[in-house]
């Protein structure tokens, strides 16, 4: 099922992301988009698999997604692991986490909808 797919995962930088990227390469995907705010922490698996390519994206960024969106040209799997847990309540005035987990991944999924409904019919 992933064999032969174009892949874009988020959040690529923290230990779920890297553990993604390592098991995704094992099934040999045809590309797999390795998407951080922070790629320097990437830098060890720029050489780990021929399908891996490091994008920079801040999914809080509608500047950024659009960046993205025009350096991809097919989708076909969006795995949003993008995400923080700063133990912020949801009424207080700066809410981060909601603006990252919430705001940010429906924005990038809204971006690429369409892209991976043409995939799927």
């Amino acid at each position: 099922m992933i064999k032969n797919k174009t892949i874009l995962l988020t959040g690529a930088n923290g230990g779920l992301g890297q553990a993604f990227i390592k098991a995704l390469v094992a099934l040999e995907p045809k590309k797999l988009y390795c998407a951080a705010r922070d790629t320097t922490t990437l830098t060890a698996f720029r050489d780990f698999h021929p399908s891996i390519e490091i994008v920079e994206l801040d999914i809080t960024s509608k500047d950024s997604i659009s960046a993205l969106k025009n350096h991809i040209l097919e989708l076909d799997i969006l795995i949003n692991n993008a995400g923080t847990n700063r133990n912020q309540r949801l009424f207080d005035t700066e809410c981060t986490e909601v603006d990252i987990n919430f705001k940010g991944t429906m924005s990038l999924t809204h971006a690429f909808f369409e892209m991976l409904q043409k995939r799927v019919l």
